[in-house]
């Protein structure tokens, strides 16, 4: 399932700023002190005119105040006395940076944008509630921007993750100011521990949806699920709240046409997500064992390359892997090693190969299903040729880190989730060793194999959806504090965000973000340049295929008789393809039906 992403610098704030008990600190800032405000760090925040905001020092280590000398470098839009209170006092003078310095001379900053001192009053007050949104206990840090993981006694856990996202910034930026202006908190809260991810997880949302009650406001669960829930009488339609304040200000929808897509069922809106839908299923290489390959024959090119100089279609797909293979069987270990070049999962192959050609499996627009297009033929025959070669690991049938041959590092090509690259339950910064190991990316192949005919297809995501059950809940705060109030203040966080992120002063550089991102998943340059090549077009050559994510409300591309029988036609159980698709076709059509229509 594809994670927040993620998401993910707020280069409105023009350098990168400690977040959130992280001590690594730049241009000027030591890392040794941090500053605080209602015992929460702060690096960025925002404050309205004649507004006051009291902040303290203290050691980063010890977490003890700590006497500092403090200072504003526009007194003109906010002032700060010597005790650490911070005043509004006019907005449009840009960003104000309050430092403060100890005796040592260690310093830390917090950057301040200044609102209109009537901003406040025009948005609901909720009176203190606490918006809860519940997330996985390993990935709260996904959800609050500013949540730090703690011991026992209350201290940070050295190394725990923190939210890593470019727009971090921006985010907790935002996340203070809905806090401010809605006098509320956001919270991100763990799902109990019997309801952690999976079965058990729609279990619980289910049980409490039939007794009508919630725990949360928000529930992160992958979009794919919100049939099961809307089914259970579990969620908010949202459709109403959405007509009203889900576009910013210029416009633009707030959700990505392909997340509004796969985040509604029956004509109804449940999904709560902002961002851009981005590639999942991927094919990757391990780039240590192609140096290896290209020493034995220098005219196998690196994968990455092959795409970039438009020689990577099907065809030129099963000579490199027959190549790769000769070369596999001349490492001075294959004898006591069994190499192949493919190994991975054979449906995310073929998911991935006819989407690489501009061709829809299933199209939830269309309401169409299509099994016997030339794409979807080809790509199936060229499976079963790299199985009849003998040149894939058993019958593909296991996907990125449950892959024993890719971990072993006996197979050079590999399918994947993208997100799960270097997380620590499927592909790790060292699994080959530290400092050593370097995945590379590359495109499916497609039938022409130039790249400016290379198309990809994009599923859903992990989103929040809004339960049932939570009236006993508000009716403690007023009547401010309803369903479409707090889906006002989501909003009005992912609006903040894109405009504390990519707003016109903000100093925000696509390309370089885009790089920064792609550096985070790939190692080699021409890897690099490949999915910056993708992922700088995406918006002109993608397309929503629900396929493209193996959870997805249509039909499953891990497991199940769909999977059996594009496996069987691949092995030769299946005489050919025409009996290998036989009644899927009306069968994907129905149930597509059910999801989109």
């Amino acid at each position: 399932m594809k994670k927040f992403m993620a998401m993910f610098l707020m280069l409105f704030f023009a350098f990168v700023l400690v977040g959130c008990g992280n001590t690594e600190q730049t241009n000027g800032s030591t890392g040794k002190i941090l500053i605080q405000s209602n015992g929460k760090t702060l690096t960025v925040s925002s404050i309205a005119v004649n507004a006051q905001v009291q902040l303290k020092a203290v050691d980063a280590k010890t977490l003890k105040e700590v006497s500092v000398t403090w200072t504003s470098d526009k007194p003109e839009a906010a002032t700060v006395d010597q005790n650490g209170l911070v005043t509004g006092v006019a907005t449009g003078k840009g960003i104000v940076v309050i430092g403060a310095e100890d005796k040592d001379g260690n310093t830390a900053v917090v950057r301040f944008s200044v609102n209109t001192a009537g901003a406040v009053g025009s948005y609901p007050d909720l009176g203190g509630y606490t918006i809860k949104i519940a997330n996985a206990s390993h990935a709260l840090h996904e959800t609050d921007p500013t949540f730090v993981y703690v011991d026992d006694q209350g201290n940070p856990i050295p190394g725990s993750l923190t939210y890593a996202g470019d727009d971090k910034d921006a985010r907790v930026a935002a996340w203070n100011w809905v806090e401010q202006t809605f006098n509320c908190s956001l919270e991100a809260v763990a799902y109990p521990s019997n309801a952690d991810w999976g079965p058990a997880r729609w279990n619980y949302i289910l049980d409490q949806g039939r007794k009508n009650i919630s725990d949360f406001d928000f529930l992160t669960v992958p979009d794919s699920q919100i049939p099961t829930f809307v089914a259970g009488n579990c969620l908010i339609d949202v459709s109403d709240f959405y007509q009203k304040y889900g576009t910013y200000d210029d416009n633009t929808e707030i959700l990505d046409p392909v997340y509004k897509k796969s985040g509604t069922y029956q004509g109804k809106l449940y999904s709560v997500t902002n961002g851009d839908a981005d590639i999942y299923n991927v094919m990757y290489y391990n780039v240590n064992l192609w140096k290896s390959l290209n020493a034995i024959d220098p005219s196998l090119k690196e994968p990455a390359q092959a795409f970039l100089d438009d020689e990577w279609s099907y065809d030129d797909f099963l000579t490199y892997c027959t190549k790769a293979q000769a070369a596999m069987n001349s490492l001075p270990d294959a004898q006591q090693k069994e190499y192949h070049a493919v190994a991975g999962h054979v449906v995310y192959y073929w998911v991935g190969l006819v989407n690489a050609s501009g061709t829809n499996i299933c199209d939830p627009y269309a309401m169409k299903v299509y099994l016997e297009a030339e794409a979807e033929s080809k790509a199936a025959d060229l499976m079963k040729n790299l199985y009849d070669a003998q040149l894939v690991d058993g019958s593909l049938s296991a996907v990125d880190g449950s892959v024993e041959s890719w971990n072993n590092q006996t197979a050079l090509f590999n399918t994947g989730d993208l997100w799960f690259v270097r997380d620590a339950g499927r592909w790790t910064n060292n699994q080959w060793g530290e400092g050593t190991t370097q995945y590379g990316y590359v495109p499916f192949p497609s039938l022409t194999g130039k790249k400016e005919d290379y198309h990809v297809g994009l599923g859903g995501t992990a989103t929040w959806v809004m339960p049932v059950g939570r009236q006993n809940e508000y009716a403690k705060y007023g009547n401010e504090v309803n369903p479409e109030n707090i889906y006002l203040a989501v909003m009005m966080y992912y609006k903040k965000t894109r405009e504390f992120y990519k707003g016109p002063d903000s100093g925000y550089d696509e390309e370089a973000a885009r790089l920064r991102t792609v550096q985070k998943f790939t190692d080699s340059p021409a890897s690099v340049d490949a999915m910056v090549y993708v992922k700088s077009r995406l918006k002109d050559i993608s397309f929503f295929e629900p396929l493209s994510t193996s959870d997805n409300p249509v039909v499953s591309t891990y497991s199940g008789t769909f999977v059996e029988n594009i496996r069987g036609y691949m092995t030769g159980k299946k005489s050919s393809w025409a009996d290998a698709i036989a009644g899927e076709a009306d069968r994907i059509q129905n149930l597509l039906a059910a999801a989109y229509s």
